[in-house]
């Protein structure tokens, strides 16, 4: 038996439903197409905008204020009055100068740590911006900076001319905590440019020019360099950032020195990679006798005579508070003379500055003569590559004068390590310089520098780049 199946057509009112339902539906989406593009959207799209702005706007302001903290340093005087205290990150307010923490990511690390964050007033509404603490030294320490160069391409651009190192910090909005912006602070405070004029190197005694005479001039060259010595600190920062040697990285960490001291148990070729880190070079011999020779005319770039003073403050040596000192006139032994020249005699009534300004040039390299002994290169004559001037020796030492340079072979730093004049010249070679016998190690320092040759203007009010 065969069963057939009858199909059952739709009635016309249950067809009339579906068609009113979807005629319905798609009036509805029609409306809700125009709603979400000229309604929601825009609305949607303005308030992001807005958003962004007001972001934006927050950012802006308090770039400006870390951008300040930066330059200035303890603008507020928290640090001077005890009010800010970080011994581990800046040592002790009173043994260096105030302008050491200008351009050091270790008092950003420590502001940010013990004032909280910036305060940014925006429209009756008040945000908090802090530095995160998203960056990590080589033994896992959380920092609010990470010291960055090219090669570890952090935040630099490629352009050549470009600062060859810096430091990164992570900035973010407390009220806003999916925004951050990272900046690349560059440490503009601690360079000098050389002006563009003719020089001249050597000994500012008359009777060695004769030997020593050398002139040259950097027009089309721009040279910068390191105003202070690098310090204690500044040698952390680099332990931090790369993994160096481990008996490199012994030595930096264990100096015994606070930071705002100067680097000075480091050897010639690990100076020169820490310089190399920061894409510069030891400072040579020429560079620092240009920076710091005083010039009989500073207006004339090109003098057929070049005058060469004893010391940088003046080029009449008569005039001086050092010849009046070695004369026997001890009112001239003062506290702010030994900061112009700190040597021997000054250990009994002052406490060697670091980062001092009183011992400056007129191209502002700081900390000239005194203090502690400066290890530099010299392309023309390097068996003259120690400035000797320093408080291991008394005012009446020859080697405080400009120019005067002895001989340090870089293995050590015991007093047979340095000797007078060249070691090569055999009538030289055993004459040890003149330093105490009692003292086991003695402190060599040095500066970096660096130099480009740039196309762009290089003319600034100091008659050199800018």
């Amino acid at each position: 038996m065969t069963l057939a199946t009858a199909e059952k057509k739709p009635s016309k009112l249950l067809l009339l439903k579906i068609s009113g339902f979807l005629i319905l539906a798609s009036f509805l989406g029609g409306i809700s197409v125009w709603y979400y593009k000229k309604i929601y959207f825009p609305k949607k799209l303005a308030y992001e905008w807005q958003e962004l702005a007001r972001t934006e706007e927050i950012f802006r302001r308090g770039i400006d204020k870390i951008a300040q903290l930066w330059q200035q340093g303890d603008q507020d005087g928290l640090w001077s009055t005890g009010k800010l205290v970080c011994p581990e990150l800046l040592g002790t307010y009173g043994n260096s100068d105030a302008s050491v923490v200008r351009c050091n990511p270790r008092y950003l690390e420590c502001y940010f740590s013990k004032q909280g964050p910036l305060k940014i007033e925006l429209n009756r509404q008040t945000y908090n911006i802090y530095l995160a603490q998203e960056f990590a030294t080589t033994e896992n320490m959380p920092r609010v900076y990470q010291v960055a160069n090219r090669s570890l391409k952090i935040g630099i651009g490629s352009h050549p001319f470009a600062f060859p190192s810096g430091v990164r910090v992570r900035m973010k909005i407390k009220e806003l905590p999916e925004f951050h912006r990272d900046l690349f602070l560059q440490s503009t405070c601690n360079e000098a440019f050389l002006p563009q004029r003719k020089y001249s190197y050597g000994s500012a005694d008359l009777s060695a020019q004769k030997k020593t005479n050398f002139e040259w001039d950097n027009f089309g060259r721009y040279i910068v360099f390191d105003r202070f010595l690098v310090t204690v600190g500044d040698l952390i920062d680099w332990a931090d950032a790369i993994k160096l040697p481990e008996n490199l990285q012994k030595k930096i960490r264990t100096s015994g020195k606070p930071p705002y001291y100067p680097a000075v148990n480091l050897l010639p070729q690990e100076m020169k990679e820490y310089c190399r880190f920061h894409g510069k070079n030891i400072l040579d011999a020429l560079t620092f006798d240009a920076a710091s020779f005083y010039p009989l005319k500073l207006n004339e770039v090109l003098p057929k005579n070049i005058s060469r003073g004893p010391y940088p403050w003046t080029y009449r040596e008569r005039d001086s508070f050092v010849t009046k000192i070695i004369q026997g006139d001890k009112s001239e032994l003062t506290v702010d003379n030994c900061q112009k020249l700190f040597a021997k005699e000054c250990l009994e009534i002052a406490t060697f500055k670091s980062h001092g300004h009183e011992s400056n040039s007129f191209a502002g390299l700081f900390q000239v003569l005194g203090g502690v002994m400066e290890y530099v290169d010299n392309p023309l004559d390097p068996e003259l590559n120690l400035k000797a001037s320093s408080f291991y020796l008394e005012f009446d030492s020859p080697y405080h004068r400009l120019g005067k340079r002895a001989y340090w072979d870089g293995e050590g730093f015991r007093r047979e390590h340095f000797t007078k004049g060249r070691p090569s010249d055999s009538r030289e070679k055993k004459e040890q310089l003149d330093l105490p016998l009692d003292v086991s190690n003695f402190e060599v320092g040095f500066r970096c520098m660096r130099e480009s040759f740039d196309a762009i203007s290089m003319t600034g009010p100091n008659g050199g780049a800018q």
